[in-house]
């Protein structure tokens, strides 16, 4: 075998960094090994922390029979939309037809893209994207991309690509000033005209929580009016899960909800708060009508209902490890002596990024058509 020539080594040797960082940084096995050697705390990823081990989360849940989950939604309903209520039959104040977005053309199955403008009030709108699949099943599935949101869905492009393929219509929702969804100017009447960002809105505007959520009681009713789905499902990524978890437990609407990497219950939270703990999250008059624990008997419950929690066990940012497992028993005992309906804690052990991973695609589809 001969020698390599000199003047090629700085080249093997540019070509085996390469190699490396590739495998580092794409691929998710390596990268798992890495994040695993790197880490000296026990509790990131394999161990439970005492502290969480000292709460009875059965305690936590009120919800112990159909008036109860009743009461309890009420409230919840309430702290976000006050006396009105929720708006059901609110619709888009405008529709675009037949959009273009960044890097969906060429989709498989995909008919076209509209665009719907919900406005929740004269001073926010939010646009929501609706793939329309060409040949459809007649089911939607309303898809939340949380704080990645920029417009494009780049965070979301395989799972919107997986789900029109299947033959499902997707529905793509933002948070407020993410993505398209400017919050703007608005003149509060003891303060003056004011550029509101969305964390500042929850001191300063009132009934703030409907910001969050009314756009997707808006786009369901529009699905609902203007096609025949067999089911309204709904899938959340990072603080997209948190809304889709809310969004579940006050509209019964949503058959079936996939929270991933979304939110854990207040107590699996502590001495954790600066990287998983957003200000809307935290909303008093919301957490004070219904805990997460009793949204979660709330979302799953009814007929064939169901909430799947995913969390990526070795997530670089947060909501990692298996708490969720700590909780999942009482959630299911809650929603059985409530009236029934599924519930489940699914743990992702397959990559350490925070994404929806093809693991979690892959059950999240399968438990719609199930």
């Amino acid at each position: 075998m001969g020698r390599i020539r000199p003047s090629i080594l700085p080249l093997v040797a540019v070509s085996l960094v390469y190699g490396v960082l590739v495998c580092l940084y794409e691929l998710d096995s390596t990268r798992l090994l890495w994040k695993l050697w790197r880490t000296d705390d026990p509790y990131q990823y394999e161990e439970i922390h005492p502290r969480f081990l000292k709460t009875d989360p059965a305690a936590l849940i009120t919800i112990r029979s159909p008036e109860d989950a009743t009461a309890t939604r009420q409230a919840l309903v309430d702290a976000i939309w006050g006396p009105g209520g929720v708006p059901v039959s609110k619709q888009p104040a405008q529709l675009d037809r037949d959009v273009r977005v960044e890097g969906f053309a060429g989709l498989p199955n995909l008919d076209r893209i509209d665009r719907l403008h919900a406005q929740v009030d004269k001073d926010y709108t939010a646009f929501v994207d609706f793939y329309r699949a060409r040949d459809s099943r007649n089911r939607l599935v309303l898809l939340h991309d949380g704080y990645g949101g920029d417009g494009t869905y780049s965070n979301l492009r395989r799972p919107i690509a997986l789900l029109v393929r299947a033959g499902i219509d997707v529905m793509v929702f933002s948070l407020p000033q993410y993505g398209r969804n400017s919050m703007g100017i608005r003149y509060l009447p003891r303060y003056g005209w004011y550029a509101v960002r969305a964390f500042r809105a929850l001191d300063l505007v009132d009934l703030p929580m409907r910001l969050w959520f009314e756009p997707v009681v808006i786009g369901m009713t529009h699905a609902r009016t203007s096609g025949s789905y067999e089911s309204v499902d709904m899938v959340g990524f990072s603080a997209g899960g948190w809304v889709t978890i809310v969004s579940a437990a006050v509209d019964p609407r949503i058959r079936r909800s996939y929270p991933v990497a979304g939110v854990y219950p207040m107590y699996l939270r502590s001495g954790e708060e600066a990287k998983q703990s957003p200000p809307p999250e935290f909303f008093a008059p919301m957490i004070r009508a219904a805990n997460y624990p009793e949204m979660f008997v709330l979302a799953a419950l009814g007929g064939d209902r169901a909430q799947i929690q995913v969390f990526n066990r070795y997530d670089r940012c947060c909501y990692n490890n298996r708490k969720g497992k700590l909780y999942e028993p009482a959630v299911v005992s809650a929603a059985a002596a409530a009236g029934g309906g599924r519930f489940a804690v699914l743990i992702d052990e397959t990559h350490p990024r925070h994404k929806v991973s093809h693991w979690a695609m892959d059950r999240i589809l399968k438990d719609i058509f199930r």
